[in-house]
């Protein structure tokens, strides 16, 4: 065994600095406390496994990677469903949890989702988790794409959750939005998905339109293509696994249950911008939405016209969302 890459031991029993460019992690009960030390509450190994060498051969450690609203709930779920005595772990945002000794020691194999922008401000970092040189190591990695305008739905409907999370409830907000979205359920062709961004920006201060088309992650799956399997969120759905289960290794369980993550599912389909977009919201994102379509390979724009779309998908959902924020 041999000391992370990334790390350089400093000659204390059970100690060591981890520099990672963007933060000093201090690890080791024993250690001082250089400048910008984090607490660490677990003892760790002086040593971590070299790459790709694992304390325990038999289990298998997942990395399930996505921008958010992607589908990395249902299909990090699902992989952990698939291993057995899997143990999950949702969204870390610290680099000391994979250097956390419970998880080094643990017979059991680890799935663990991580959200592509919660380390925007820890590039290296994320690309010394893909690399696997920070102590947890991971046997498969995967990385999820979405159609961004069903991406775009989703982070819409969605957002109001955390804001009320971090801004508290403000009834007028809430009800203004529920009543945007009635209004276009109601009529459809109406209210374009545009009109509901503005309204959103206006209530809220931001919509989502800020990573359209994912461009940093776009760089970055294409920069780490040796170390990550790509695979299409609708080609899950739709039940096309062949080729994430001949990479992972196993074949996938049929149960998609989240557990307490329940109220991240919305549709579980694709092809929801369909019904939402406008002409009007064609002929303005199409021209941004161009390169991240062709290079994913999402090429169809035709429009469906529904009557009036369905509530439990629109307010309905997000009235479920803001609920569940005020329990």
């Amino acid at each position: 065994m041999k000391l992370s890459p990334l790390a350089h031991e400093i000659g204390i029993p059970c100690c060591r600095v981890l520099y990672y460019g963007e933060a000093v992690v201090r690890t080791g009960k024993d250690c001082g406390d250089p400048p910008g030390a984090l607490p660490l509450t677990d003892p760790c190994p002086v040593f971590a496994p070299a790459r790709g060498q694992s304390l325990h051969p038999e289990k298998l450690n997942v990395l399930v990677m996505g921008p958010a609203k992607t589908g990395t709930t249902v299909i990090s779920k699902t992989i952990q469903h698939s291993l057995p005595g899997a143990q999950y772990h949702l969204e870390p945002k610290r680099a000391l949890f994979f250097e956390r000794g419970a998880l080094l020691r643990s017979k059991s194999s680890q799935v663990v989702k991580i959200i592509f922008e919660h380390w925007a401000k820890a590039p290296r970092l994320r690309s010394a988790i893909v690399h696997n040189e920070l102590s947890l190591k991971f046997d498969k990695l995967v990385a999820i794409v979405r159609d961004p305008r069903d991406e775009l739905l989703s982070r819409m409907m969605y957002v109001i959750h955390p804001h009320i999370m971090r801004k508290g409830y403000d009834a007028e907000v809430v009800d203004q939005w529920v009543r945007t979205l009635e209004r276009k359920e109601a009529a459809p062709a109406e209210v374009s998905v545009l009109d509901m961004l503005d309204k959103l920006k206006e209530l809220i201060g931001h919509n989502g339109l800020g990573v359209l088309g994912q461009p940093l992650y776009r760089k970055f799956l294409q920069a780490h293509r040796k170390q990550l399997f790509v695979v299409k969120y609708e080609d899950f759905i739709q039940g096309r696994t062949e080729q994430l289960e001949s990479y992972l290794g196993f074949e996938l369980s049929k149960r998609r249950d989240v557990g307490h993550l329940e109220r991240t599912a919305r549709t579980r389909a694709f092809d929801n911008w369909k019904r939402y977009f406008t002409p009007r919201d064609v002929e303005a994102l199409r021209g941004p939405l161009l390169e991240a379509m062709e290079e994913w390979g999402y090429l169809d724009w035709e429009l469906e016209t529904p009557d009036r779309l369905d509530p439990d998908h629109g307010s309905r959902y997000v009235a479920r969302l803001v609920e569940d924020t005020r329990r």
